[in-house]
């Protein structure tokens, strides 16, 4: 039996792209606000943002099964 691990994906957004597609992806602004950040569940490289703004940061992109089951 093969087991396969998730992959952590609080304070992430997907969004479906077609069937089978998508785009994990975190919004800054409500990575501040909502403490995502802090809580290091977006621990984006080289993030020294203290108030928020409109980025947005693209973290996979790819086939359902890719992403979801690492």
């Amino acid at each position: 039996m093969l087991t396969k691990k998730a992959v952590d994906l609080r304070g992430k957004r997907s969004a479906r792209v077609t069937r089978n597609f998508r785009i994990i992806y975190t919004v800054c602004e409500e990575c501040i606000n909502r403490g995502f950040k802090k809580k290091g569940y977006n621990d984006c490289p080289d993030c020294s943002k203290t108030e928020p703004d409109n980025e947005m940061i693209f973290f996979l992109v790819g086939p359902r099964e890719k992403i979801y089951c690492g």
